[in-house]
């Protein structure tokens, strides 16, 4: 638990100063601020979110997209000006690439 608390600490960190991300009891939201995509296209690092996002059954990812154009975070596409929930139903790691970190991938990892 000591783990996860000191991941979303510096994954509050981050987004404070490059977007937002919240986290409550039970979830996560990120929110992809407007003008994130001329930021990628300008060749600039984008840390919307960290490479390893950890959740347990039962966890809520919100994922509110205020740019205008349609982003993909971790697996999920979101189109501008749009949100986008998912409920974590049973223990699974997804994978992949991302360009809302600086690794330019992502982990989740869902545990009971």
């Amino acid at each position: 638990m000591f783990e996860r608390r000191a991941l979303l600490k510096c994954v509050l960190a981050v987004a404070m100063a490059l977007g937002t991300v919240s986290c409550a009891s039970g979830g996560m939201e990120i929110v992809i601020p407007d003008g994130t995509q001329q930021r990628i296209d300008a060749g600039q690092t984008v840390e919307l979110m960290p490479a390893l996002l950890e959740f347990r059954v039962g966890d809520t990812l919100v994922i509110r997209n205020e740019d205008t154009a349609s982003q993909y975070v971790g697996p999920y596409f979101v189109k501008p000006q749009s949100t986008v929930t998912w409920k974590f139903s049973k223990p699974a790691t997804y994978e992949g690439a991302c360009e809302l970190n600086g690794e330019g991938g992502y982990k989740i990892v869902v545990t009971n």
